[in-house]
């Protein structure tokens, strides 16, 4: 699969290259416009690296017929029905009148928001399943299955733009066309969430994490205190990253030294909310009535009013204390991670995975901006929208900001406690990568992480999937994440099973503690030095506990 993407994305490359010079030469020549489409194909196709490309998809249908394989690979399971469009992204979707579509995907960024209009997702391009896109996708009931295979891409050409049912199991994956496409939206649970209460008035501008509640916090702060505190139990089988939270409020109390400042920030606020265009959607035959409002579209003035929020973020003075605090904390050496812990973040029915900022890499000295970054990320286009969709004021959003030692990883982690295609099992589900964990929140790089189903009660686990990812990432200079091609031949998930084994009696043991002791299935990351196991986050697993509501 990997030799085949490199393969495949040189023969892009070469088309792009060639044809345009192609075409140059055959218009003066005056030679045809089929014959020149065909010359520009007959030279990519007789490359040696083409022909590769076609070996190695040849090899890979042979495996699959030999194992009994599908080409597909479900994230979510279920049925939907809407007309299949072609498209170049999700967001190109949120403007179309079709009120229900299944979208055909070449590529995604892994960081989308789905728009309310798509019920179903087909994606030819591989990605972990516990990715963001994927979380959101389980979370909203969108039925979304991933495959490789261009023949797959070209038979669904047949449908499109036709009204299709789309069903898909953990065995298959099936279209048929339909007689219409239902109007029923998907279920959205705005009128179920709730954004706890905060504190805005913080005793001190940096606080320990046996400091941090969920009211000064927020729900990841408080989950890595947690963690910690669950980390110095004998049977454990985890450890945790030092850590210093900035609380709610922090932010707020720079505005006000600056009064300026303050006014013109309450001022583009409420210009916000007034350009929020709402409609209310109609009740069905036999539903109760709900209060719940959607956006409709998105304005030059929502647009103008959240870009100079976070412009007027960026103007506040950070205060040297903060800095001098972490700093003593950390030493100058260390390199952090600080990440976002909002108020309307981790909550149950409304995850946001992936909404906000964090920033990996960060020097002590340099927190500062670093800060600013997360408490900016409030305003980004897509959490601004998300909360709106949700029916989230957006005067709930406070941001508090996480601060952790980076430890470099041997292998980053996502779990879900609850394995999401069996949650009445007792197995969880781990994906991991060689490095740092962008690669499985994103789909920054084309390919499949391991993914490995573990037993929390006998501890014993199986790979579904080894990693092919052709790059992993690291931390480089300050700041910056270094990119490596992967040799599997010199990684120990890859060559040695009693490792495997070893690590998933670890994360088996560790989901079953979390499930306990926070009383529930969890989304956990974490990462894996040498034989140690580190927890960074920990937060509700979505899709669980959620219940349909409109």
């Amino acid at each position: 699969g990997r030799a085949r993407r490199v393969a495949e994305r040189f023969s892009d490359q070469m088309a792009v290259l060639f044809k345009p010079a192609v075409e140059v030469l055959g218009r003066a020549l005056k030679v045809s416009e089929h014959a020149r489409e065909v010359f520009g194909e007959a030279e990519i196709r007789r490359h040696l690296v083409f022909q590769l490309s076609k070996l190695s998809a040849f090899l890979s249908k042979r495996l699959r017929d030999r194992t009994g394989a599908s080409v597909w690979d479900v994230l979510v399971p279920g049925t939907a029905a809407g007309r299949l469009r072609s498209t170049e992204s999700l967001e190109a979707l949120a403007k179309c009148p079709d009120p229900a579509l299944i979208s055909v995907l070449r590529k995604v960024d892994g960081d989308e928001e789905i728009p309310p209009n798509v019920r179903g997702i087909i994606l030819f391009q591989p990605i972990p399943q516990l990715s963001h896109l994927g979380l959101r996708a389980r979370q909203a009931g969108v039925v979304f299955v991933v495959c490789e295979e261009a023949e797959e891409f070209h038979r669904l050409a047949g449908f499109e733009a036709k009204p299709v049912v789309f069903k898909a199991t953990s065995n298959d994956v099936s279209f048929e066309l339909a007689t219409g496409v239902g109007s029923a939206s998907r279920c959205v649970r705005a009128d179920s969430v709730r954004v706890p209460n905060v504190t805005l008035r913080a005793p001190r501008q940096v606080l320990a994490l046996a400091d941090v509640e969920l009211q000064n916090g927020g729900a990841k702060a408080f989950g890595a205190r947690r963690l910690e505190e669950l980390s110095r139990r004998a049977d454990a089988g985890f450890k945790t990253a030092p850590g210093l939270v900035i609380p709610f409020g922090i932010m707020e109390e720079l505005m006000r030294s600056g009064p300026e400042l303050e006014t013109a920030y309450r001022a583009t606020l409420y210009r916000l909310n007034e350009s929020g265009i709402v409609e209310r959607r109609p009740i069905e035959p036999g539903r109760q009535s709900s209060s719940l409002e959607l956006p409709r579209s998105e304005t030059s003035d929502f647009n103008e009013a959240r870009e100079r929020l976070q412009g007027l973020i960026g103007q506040i003075t950070f205060p040297e204390e903060i800095t001098r605090a972490v700093v003593d904390e950390f030493g100058t050496e260390a390199r952090l991670m600080v990440r976002s812990s909002a108020s309307c973040e981790d909550l149950d029915g409304f995850a946001s995975a992936g909404l906000y900022d964090s920033i990996a890499n960060v020097a002590p000295e340099e927190v500062g901006g670093a800060i600013k970054m997360v408490w900016a990320s409030l305003w980004t286009r897509r959490a601004a929208l998300s909360r709106q969709q949700a029916g989230l004021a957006h005067e709930k959003a406070c941001m508090a900001v996480l601060i952790q030692r980076l430890v470099r990883p041997d292998y980053s982690f996502i779990m879900h406690t609850a394995h999401p295609a069996a949650p009445n099992s007792l197995e969880c589900l781990a994906e991991l990568a060689v490095g740092l964990g962008v690669i499985l929140a994103s789909a920054i790089s084309a390919g499949s992480p391991y993914r490995m189903t573990c037993n929390r009660k006998t501890g014993a686990s199986r790979m579904d999937v080894f990693a092919n990812f052709s790059v992993g990432f690291q931390p480089g200079q300050r700041g910056t994440l270094s990119c490596q091609t992967l040799d599997y031949s010199r990684v120990t998930f890859s060559c040695d099973a009693s490792f495997r084994q070893r690590i998933g009696a670890q994360l088996a043991a560790i989901a079953g503690r979390l499930e306990v002791e926070f009383r529930g299935p969890q989304d956990v990351e974490g990462i894996i030095v040498g034989d140690e196991i580190y927890l960074v986050q920990c937060r509700p697993q979505p899709g669980q506990k959620d219940e349909c509501r409109r």
